[in-house]
């Protein structure tokens, strides 16, 4: 690997956790965002209400979910339960979606996509609180490798923008919203653990 002939072995020793959560976390917001996108194109009725959509939806509402972290000092057991809190709410979005899709399935163009914000307006929010965590859970110890983690998340990212489709295209929508729903629950094993206690206090300064 590239960057351990560049920092100091020292620097990156007990650093897989951090590895593992930016890489689930940028692999799971694009499963779930694409996924997501495919289902409500038949429920919105046209591609280009559902990519407006989500991209909208979840962009603002990530925005304000990563806002709301900005009065964390340091990472805690608080964090850790806004993470379980996204891996619950991915549980109850994953299985009443489809049933609430159904539902609504013959309403109005306007009731369906005020219905579409609605639904994926909670999911975004604690979606968008996962990276600045993460962020926050690296800064003090390792401060070096900040650069990577932005990469690895980029670069998951754009890898899962594309698995997303084929895992849509030959397992279902559900099989790619359910791959997303367990990337995050390895980000929230990968957060756990790390001890608390063991992150730099150059944190109370951020």
């Amino acid at each position: 690997m590239p960057l351990t002939k560049t920092i100091n072995k020292e620097n990156i020793r007990g650093s897989a956790p951090y590895w593992w959560f930016f890489t689930a976390i940028g692999l799971g917001f694009m499963l779930i965002e694409v996924s997501q996108m495919q289902r409500l194109i038949v429920f919105l009725g046209h591609p280009t209400y559902a990519l407006s959509v989500v991209l909208f939806t979840l962009l603002l509402s990530g925005g304000i979910g990563s806002f709301t972290t900005s009065k964390l000092l340091k990472p805690n057991w608080h964090s850790a339960v806004r993470l379980l809190s996204l891996c619950i709410i991915l549980i109850i979005f994953g299985l009443s979606t489809p049933r609430v899709i159904s539902a609504f399935a013959w309403s109005i163009t306007p009731v369906r996509i005020l219905l579409a914000i609605g639904i994926l307006f909670p999911l975004g929010l604690f979606m968008g609180m996962a990276f600045p965590l993460g962020l926050k859970m690296s800064t003090g110890k390792f401060d070096a490798l900040m650069p990577a983690f932005w990469g690895v998340n980029g670069a998951a990212s754009i890898c899962s923008s594309i698995l997303a489709m084929v895992i849509a295209m030959n397992l279902g929508i559900s099989a790619a919203f359910w791959s997303g729903f367990c990337c995050y629950c390895v980000a929230l094993l990968a957060y756990c653990s790390i001890p608390f206690t063991s992150i730099s206090p150059k944190l109370e300064r951020v």
